[in-house]
């Protein structure tokens, strides 16, 4: 069963009605919708190579998203405040081709009990808005809607996979072609993560999304090669 659901997620089929869990807790990757997610053992991730725009902690259940607005109350709550929370405009993301597709990649690193590992991820959404330092998740909502893993679709990781905190744990490629026009504007990630509860439930260190900055077998290109392949 868990292979037919797997082979509807990687056609892009899945939806609200036939919604289904990706389970990586072994390895591997799969899509929902435009979204590829891939586990990875991603290292070395040191200051200048994971290169964090949020973090989020609470326990069994956190949500969040990357901006400038102060965090630490309301739909802010769980997000943590420092360097390492902030906003981040489409210019500034450099693409690379992924499978042939010119993608954005994003890294997840998360922390769990090593006798508890598991977490869910249960919503990610990708917004674009003009304003860098949104506070609410109903402002947030309002804004341009470019990317939705859909309701009741979900990613499983197990955080034994990994080297421990700091290590990253997935990768998620999100085509550039979804981004077109919009490199002056703002890109805001909003995640949930545990809400699907025991055994998945968040229990330990902050979870931060972030970019790679530093070449992976992954065929990260020059820009040079970047901007002639995007002006085909």
């Amino acid at each position: 069963m868990r292979n037919v659901i797997t082979f509807l997620l990687v056609l892009g089929l899945a939806s609200p009605a036939t919604a289904a869990t990706l389970d990586l807790t072994t390895g591997g990757s799969g899509s929902i919708g435009s979204a590829t997610f891939m586990t990875t053992d991603l290292q070395p991730t040191g200051t200048g190579v994971l290169m964090p725009f949020v973090r989020i902690q609470h326990n069994v259940m956190e949500m969040g998203f990357n901006t400038d607005a102060t965090p630490g109350s309301g739909d802010l709550a769980d997000v943590k405040a420092g360097s390492w929370t902030h906003s981040v405009q489409v210019s500034d993301m450099q693409p690379m081709l992924y499978n042939g597709v010119l993608s954005y990649r994003f890294v997840l690193d998360i922390n769990q009990a090593s006798s508890n590992p598991l977490l869910s991820i249960d919503e990610l959404r990708i917004f674009i808005s003009a304003t860098p330092n949104i506070s609410s998740l109903a402002t947030l909502n309002a804004q341009n809607l470019i990317y939705d893993m859909g309701v009741g679709n979900k990613v499983y990781l197990d955080y034994n996979l990994n080297n421990g905190s700091g290590s990253g744990d997935m990768f998620c490629f999100l085509p550039v072609s979804l981004f077109a026009g919009l490199s002056t504007q703002y890109m805001y990630l909003y995640s949930k993560m545990g809400a699907t509860g025991s055994p998945y439930g968040s229990n330990d260190g902050f979870e931060e999304w972030a970019f790679f900055e530093e070449p992976v077998p992954t065929r990260k290109m020059s820009w040079g090669k970047v901007k002639s392949l995007y002006a085909e």
